[in-house]
């Protein structure tokens, strides 16, 4: 089915290089499992997009900004991260022009274990799957980009262990932020794509 180009989210952001999500935090912590401690695990980060996205279709000037979100997402001292597609809180910087009554953007995130590696765990070495859906003039565009977390030489993460056996992780200072590529991976009319 051809989809009408003056129906799509277009503008600059069609053609030109997006620039990558950032993540500014993120920190995994683990409790030591103990009768009397918490019993849960969690991830909290931090991503924002920069880019901002205009419409052709009418209104003209119809766009929206960047976003900033926090996402986060616990699960049972002995449970599986793993798979769990997780809704993150949004935020914007700007002001939003010619919206429709639906949010202009929302993100969620996955958390996957790290193919081919010996370590994979889901506090300090794991991939992240983002999604970033925008609406605007009637349109619709979602983006994806993923990005893996580990310790080690090079690698993103720092952190340790107590004796207690807490575990806590954290981005290391020198890797921030976190840059994610992002690629659009459905756009069209509102209805064209399901979720």
């Amino acid at each position: 089915m051809r989809i009408p180009i003056a129906a799509l989210i277009l503008g600059s952001q069609a053609t030109a290089a997006l620039k990558p999500w950032e993540i500014s935090a993120l920190r995994t912590f683990s409790p030591s499992g103990r009768p009397d401690s918490s019993p849960w695990s969690f991830i909290n980060l931090t991503i924002t997009d920069r880019n901002t996205y205009a419409a052709t279709a009418p209104p003209p000037d119809a766009s929206a900004p960047g976003t900033a979100a926090t996402c986060f997402v616990q699960w049972p001292y002995a449970g599986d991260a793993y798979g769990r597609e997780v809704n993150c809180t949004t935020t914007t910087t700007t002001a939003t022009t010619h919206l429709s009554s639906s949010p202009p953007s929302g993100w969620t995130f996955t958390m996957l274990p790290t193919p081919g590696s010996a370590y994979a765990s889901p506090l300090n070495d794991f991939m992240l799957r983002f999604t970033l859906t925008l609406k605007l003039a009637g349109a619709e565009e979602r983006y994806e980009g993923s990005a893996r977390f580990a310790l080690g030489p090079g690698q993103n993460l720092q952190g340790i262990c107590s004796a207690s056996g807490v575990c806590a992780f954290a981005l290391r200072d020198e890797a921030v932020p976190v840059l994610v590529v992002q690629t659009r991976v459905a756009g069209g009319l509102l209805g064209q794509y399901g979720k």
